[in-house]
């Protein structure tokens, strides 16, 4: 009976033992989990963002009697115009610039003989010069083409068309306007400004061509001058620093 109970009391002892071994030995699975990853990216910039510096309306005058204006467009294009009081004439010039890294250009068709020049941009002046010409500086300039291409620098509303009916413009500046004149005979103009500073008007056909110098003073003015034209487009060409007024009538 003794040995019956120890048999029965050694098994019951495996079997204990068993069982714990096995939870023992049991791998436990970890519960998955979703881990979230944040990535920053910086956006590239845009062309509307990039915007070289030369781009813009540029211009150099000295009291010697010149004035030369140059406009370079976003397009890879420019329009500029030069003129002299000397030869009372306006050259009209256009073409194209590409950059060439370091602040420098390419500038195709520009006035004069040669047809390419290398031009450069200075941040610390903020200003343009020609490498061939290194003093004569272009800088920024808040007016207008003179007698650049109608098409390419003047709004259509500043164009106005006329036979025999008076022309009026207004503006505070300077500033390039456009009429058509119908039919052969004197034309009256009748200038008013009320600036400080220098006012001129010259008078263009549609090439840029010079016609006549309307006026040329310093301080405010008032007063007429005839010129006689023929049928056709023509350009009015505006230096001023304060509100001006021009009426043309026909004779």
């Amino acid at each position: 009976m003794k040995y019956l109970l120890f048999i029965v009391l050694l098994v019951g002892i495996i079997i204990t033992a068993g069982c714990i071994g096995g939870n023992q030995n049991s791998a436990v699975t970890p519960t998955p989990q979703i881990v979230y990853v944040t990535v920053l990216v910086t956006p590239t910039p845009t062309i509307a963002q990039a915007q070289d510096p030369i781009i813009g309306v540029w211009r150099n005058s000295d009291s010697s009697g010149y004035d030369d204006r140059i406009r370079f467009n976003a397009d890879g294009t420019f329009v500029g115009s030069f003129y002299s009081t000397i030869m009372k004439e306006t050259y009209v010039y256009s073409g194209t610039w590409s950059a060439q890294g370091g602040n420098s250009y390419l500038v195709n068709g520009v006035a004069g003989t040669r047809e390419t020049s290398n031009y450069i941009y200075d941040p610390a002046r903020n200003a343009i010069y020609d490498t061939e010409y290194p003093p004569i500086l272009l800088t920024p300039y808040l007016g207008n083409i003179a007698a650049a291409s109608v098409s390419a620098s003047i709004p259509a509303s500043s164009s106005q068309s006329s036979s025999s009916s008076p022309i009026h413009f207004s503006g505070n500046g300077d500033d390039v306007r456009t009429f058509t004149a119908t039919g052969t005979g004197l034309r009256v103009f009748s200038m008013s400004y009320s600036g400080q500073h220098n006012f001129a008007i010259k008078l263009l056909d549609s090439d840029g061509e010079w016609i006549e110098l309307l006026v040329n003073t310093i301080g405010t003015y008032s007063g007429k001058k005839t010129a006689r034209l023929s049928t056709g487009k023509y350009i009015l060409d505006i230096i001023a620093s304060g509100p001006w007024t021009i009426d043309i009538s026909s004779i």
